[in-house]
């Protein structure tokens, strides 16, 4: 159900980082079951005496943890409910702690391995799989690398709580420059991700669509004015074709986005939204001179997104903005799943200042907390990094933010310093 992150305050509260679409289920059972988190050891039951949810965490006492030190003791630890107290996973869906004890395959039936943990990434969770020879391997939980066969006994256990749902991203571009994206897509965290079937991609040219002998996809505006508009049927038609397309790979409803600077701001809550959608397929439509004839706005765009107050030449680069951006949530797509929870806005605040060797470049040194080892000071030194920058640079995203006494007190220390 969730993972102990740290002790809160001296009283022997908990902060819980919950692994559950539905925290506050989690705070409904009397008694809570703890384990540390690589397996070792039995689980211990503890009552649950108070608790509630503080922004995206929870805090809560639990029985015969009466102080700081007696709580610290369970950081790291796992928290679980009995499975009875679960309700049954509907249809598609699969409770993590059923994959555990099962066994992996390939399409050549060669065994890899058992499922030994389902880990928490971006969008998808990730099966860790350990072979007979101690060898560990992480596969993807989509669709693209997984297909679950049914005749195989599932091997459940006692403690879990999260479920999930196969699936993958399909996106589809409506561009006039198909090369481009298709191009740009396929470098980096994007490509790689494409390559491994992360993510699909199709383009679709609107000059294709068009009627006359011209390939025309774009006229005079009416009232005058400098530039040209795009015209709407054959974005219409190039829409559609996207759409049908999508719609025979099992997306049952595609969205079209539009990227334009009227369009709201792109945030990193925004593009969580669209990497965890249950039936992620999205057609990016990328204008291109003055706009796009605003009938075929109003009838076929679903959102409207802009990356930023300018404007450049098309939407091509902020489609390719809004596509790593996504790509870079989905399971696989970065090397470390640790990356993607520590980028910039993930908690709500820019990220820290980042060093590496060597240890002293120009006669700039690496701070000295970074080297000394101590992970909870160097936790503490990159939090209040955060905060100090955030405050500095986008004190937009503070002014929504409740810190606790903890953030409270290492801004200020950040800032004196």
């Amino acid at each position: 159900m969730g993972r102990i992150a740290a002790p809160y305050g001296v009283k022997g509260w908990l902060k819980v980082v919950p692994l559950t679409s539905a925290p506050q289920t989690l705070l409904s059972h009397p008694h809570w079951w703890l384990r540390k988190h690589d397996g070792d050891g039995p689980w211990q039951q503890r009552r649950l005496h108070e608790g509630k949810q503080h922004g995206a965490v929870l805090v809560v006492q639990l029985s015969e943890l009466a102080d700081r030190e007696a709580a610290a003791r369970f950081a790291g630890w796992d928290v679980g409910v009995p499975r009875a107290a679960l309700p049954a996973a509907v249809d598609g869906e699969i409770y993590w702690s059923d994959l555990v004890g099962l066994a992996v395959r390939n399409r050549q039936g060669v065994a890899l391995g058992k499922v030994v943990e389902v880990k928490e990434f971006g969008a998808h969770p990730v099966l860790r799989v350990e072979g007979e020879d101690g060898a560990q391997r992480l596969i993807p939980f989509v669709a693209a690398y997984v297909r679950p066969s049914m005749s195989a006994p599932v091997a459940s256990t006692s403690i879990g709580s999260r479920t999930t749902r196969m699936r993958n991203v399909r996106i589809d571009v409506v561009t006039l420059f198909p090369e481009m994206v298709e191009q740009a897509a396929r470098v980096g965290v994007t490509g790689r991700a494409l390559e491994r079937g992360l993510w699909h991609l199709r383009v679709w040219n609107p000059r294709d669509y068009a009627t006359d002998n011209h390939k025309t996809v774009d006229d005079r505006p009416y009232g005058g004015g400098p530039g040209m508009v795009m015209m709407a049927a054959p974005l219409a038609q190039a829409i559609a074709a996207a759409r049908e397309a999508q719609r025979g790979e099992g997306v049952a409803t595609p969205r079209i986005i539009h990227l334009t600077p009227a369009g709201t701001a792109l945030t990193h809550a925004r593009v969580m939204e669209l990497a965890t959608a249950s039936s992620a397929g999205y057609v990016l439509l990328a204008g291109r001179y003055e706009g796009i004839d605003e009938r075929l706005i109003e009838r076929e765009v679903d959102d409207e997104i802009a990356i930023g107050d300018f404007v450049v030449s098309g939407g091509e680069l902020p489609a390719l903005m809004l596509i790593d951006a996504i790509a870079r949530q989905l399971p696989g797509a970065l090397n470390d799943d640790q990356s993607a929870r520590e980028d910039s806005f993930a908690t709500g605040l820019l990220d820290c200042p980042h060093y590496t060797r060597p240890e002293v470049y120009d006669g700039m040194a690496v701070p000295e907390v970074l080297l000394s080892g101590h992970h909870e000071q160097i936790r503490r030194w990159r939090l209040a990094q955060s905060l100090a920058r955030t405050r500095q640079r986008r004190p937009d995203l503070l002014a929504g933010r409740t810190l606790t006494k903890d953030e409270a007190r290492l801004l200020g220390l950040a800032e004196q310093s």
